[in-house]
């Protein structure tokens, strides 16, 4: 190879270099990015993991709400999947490239300190050239690969976190339905739920008195006993009427309500 193909060739490796640095910039921006981004969702998860299932096992959220809540936790854990896959393979991907680029540079330190090779001076600039963009390039891979190492790390630890999540909430929600605090249940009054009316229902005699006393008050009381047990029987069967209605209630009216209301934030009420 003559002297001046040889000048062509280094100053090709030298400008291949350099566009690759630039480009393993912007990779390393995007990479930093994506863990902060990723940061940020495993604070969030964390709170919510710490706030939404209590409170849907006390009821303060209902099993209507968190429902939607758990189907956007599942599509979130596979979007960490994808992220944690990629990083991880970005990584191996570029720690392959880190031998050869070593190996190019030595190969470029060996010929520039050999005395005796007859570089002509400008073959040896551009080959010193060469060699910096070579180094550069081999520090970049190291931040690089820093940079994707942090960004499994973080994807990792928020896959953990919101699949811990995605199961508590799973349990909160059973025990949620169990105990009757779901909006409407699909399907026939469960046992824990009618149980609980049938107790709700059992302390009305005990308000009796007070709407006795509350008639009296505004001037409407009723004037026997047996009217009395007649305006009880009749909060009795508004209140049977009013679950039996909401039971009876078309499947297309929860699933509109399910759609637009499930979406809000009003579960946190």
């Amino acid at each position: 190879m003559s002297a001046e193909d040889q000048a062509i060739l280094v100053d090709q490796i030298a400008q291949a270099a350099i566009v690759e640095l630039s480009a393993m910039r912007d990779e390393l921006a995007s990479a930093q990015l994506d863990s902060e981004n990723l940061q940020t969702l495993l604070d969030q998860l964390e709170r919510d993991r710490r706030e939404i299932p209590p409170a849907v096992s006390a009821g303060r959220i209902p099993t209507f709400g968190a429902r939607e809540r758990w189907n956007r936790l599942a599509e979130t854990i596979e979007d960490l999947e994808v992220s944690l896959d990629e990083a991880f393979s970005a990584r191996i991907n570029l720690l392959s490239k880190m031998p050869e680029l070593k190996a190019d540079l030595k190969t470029a330190q060996t010929l520039l300190g050999d005395t005796d090779s007859g570089l002509a001076p400008s073959l040896r600039q551009l080959l010193e050239d060469a060699a910096d963009k070579l180094q550069e390039r081999i520090d970049m891979c190291d931040e690089l690969s820093e940079a994707y190492r942090q960004e499994v790390a973080v994807a990792v630890e928020a896959y953990d976190v919101a699949s811990r999540y995605s199961a508590e909430l799973s349990e909160a929600m059973v025990e949620g339905r169990s105990r009757g605090l779901e909006a409407r249940v699909p399907g026939r009054l469960s046992l824990h739920t009618a149980r609980a009316l049938a107790e709700d229902i059992g302390k009305l005699p005990a308000v009796a008195p007070q709407l006795a006393t509350t008639y009296c008050d505004q001037g409407n009381c009723p004037q026997t006993i047996l009217a009395t047990s007649l305006r009880i029987l009749a909060v009795v069967l508004l209140i049977w009427l009013a679950v039996h209605g909401w039971k009876q209630t078309p499947g297309w009216i929860y699933t509109i309500a399910e759609t637009y209301l499930g979406n809000t934030d009003a579960d946190d009420n």
